[in-house]
């Protein structure tokens, strides 16, 4: 997203253009590496990636929520499958595109 693009280019200023194709799949590889570092918690890694992936597509701070209500419902908030249990729950996040794009991108991973 744009808006992305311009706080990734604060730090990366080599950054040229969004619309070219070497600098958008080099913003992309940038930010899911800072948002992989976001999830600390001890998790699995293939449940981490799911988050890395899930907070790309749908913004930290809906994964976040989801992580509240699955601590609400007494589940454990580290693990995806418990994520997408409770996604329908989130408030003001499409879940449904998230949650197939994680699976997407888990399916490649395989």
């Amino acid at each position: 997203m744009p808006k992305t693009f311009h706080e990734i280019k604060k730090k990366n200023p080599s950054f040229a253009d969004i619309n070219e194709p070497r600098w958008n799949i080099a913003a992309g590889i940038y930010y899911d590496s800072q948002l992989y570092r976001k999830w600390k918690a001890e998790r699995p890694f293939e449940d981490k990636m799911s988050f890395t992936f899930a907070s790309y597509n749908a913004g930290f701070r809906n994964i976040v929520k989801a992580q509240n209500v699955c601590k609400k419902s007494g589940l454990n908030e580290n693990l995806w499958h418990n994520i997408k249990s409770v996604a329908p729950k989130v408030g003001g996040w499409r879940h449904r595109e998230t949650l197939g794009y994680v699976d997407k991108i888990s399916a490649m991973m395989e």
